[in-house]
């Protein structure tokens, strides 16, 4: 019997432990445990998208600064700029001055002379014995020159059975100063005889200077008289070849036969 009653108060007890600790958890403990866990607060916003890009352009044209030009930059005071329009007639400009394109004519085909070498042309010219005046062997080739009626003499300032070369007329002042110089591609021997001339407006030749010199394989070179020369206004410079006997005068680009005037000016 007594061990009943002991099993009744351990019974007793234990549902008093029960409802104690059921006591003590309601108090409180279970509750603490239960809390949700709020973390570092509350959740950080997205960030803001970056800013875009600076974008500049260029200010409107005609605010710029001119340059005031001798070299110091873009520091004046800033100019304006017309719109756009269509551009007028441009004016005709002043003659060109007096220059100097060397001091050499290149004999050029069978009857010129040419300041420009590139514009030189080939020519064989014969001239002198018989046949005078008579065209032979094809274009480049002539014989007594291209004067009228087989004369010789393109510009009449050379006597049958010379021959000559010629410019064109002097419209600016023109003239030398100094020795010319005679380089002429000559076939045959003996003497050759150079003059230079200048046919005035009114068709009169007026003797400049001459010279003479040998021929030796088929080069004649010498000088002429010198002298300072000022060439008459619309003045035509002639060169006037003379020789005993037939002989050929060639020239070209590539190996040409030129008259040198030193110090010419105005060509």
């Amino acid at each position: 019997m007594a061990k009943r009653k002991g099993g009744i108060i351990i019974a007793a007890a234990a549902v008093l432990g029960v409802v104690a600790v059921a006591t003590v958890l309601d108090s409180g403990g279970l509750k603490e445990v239960r809390k949700a866990d709020t973390g570092g607060g509350a959740v950080a916003a997205s960030p803001a998208p970056p800013a875009p890009f600076a974008i500049s352009t260029l200010g409107a044209v005609g605010t710029a600064a001119q340059d005031p030009g001798g070299g110091g930059g873009g520091t004046g005071v800033p100019g304006h700029v017309g719109g756009p329009s269509i551009q007028g007639a441009q004016g005709a400009g002043g003659a060109p001055g007096i220059g100097n394109s060397g001091d050499t004519y290149f004999l050029s085909g069978v009857n010129l002379l040419d300041p420009n070498r590139s514009a030189t042309t080939t020519g064989d010219n014969t001239f002198g014995g018989p046949g005078l005046g008579t065209a032979a062997g094809g274009v480049g080739t002539v014989v007594g020159g291209l004067g009228a009626g087989g004369s010789g003499s393109a510009t009449g300032c050379a006597t049958p059975p010379d021959v000559d070369y010629y410019s064109t007329p002097f419209r600016i002042p023109t003239g030398f100063r100094g020795t010319p110089h005679l380089h002429l591609r000559i076939s045959g021997g003996g003497t050759v005889k150079a003059s230079i001339f200048a046919k005035t407006a009114n068709d009169n030749c007026v003797l400049v200077t001459s010279g003479s010199g040998g021929i030796s394989g088929g080069i004649a070179d010498f000088s002429l008289g010198g002298r300072n020369y000022a060439f008459p206004l619309n003045s035509t410079p002639v060169l006037v070849i003379s020789a005993g006997g037939q002989h050929t005068i060639s020239t070209g680009s590539d190996n040409p036969s030129f008259l040198t005037l030193p110090g010419l000016y105005g060509v």
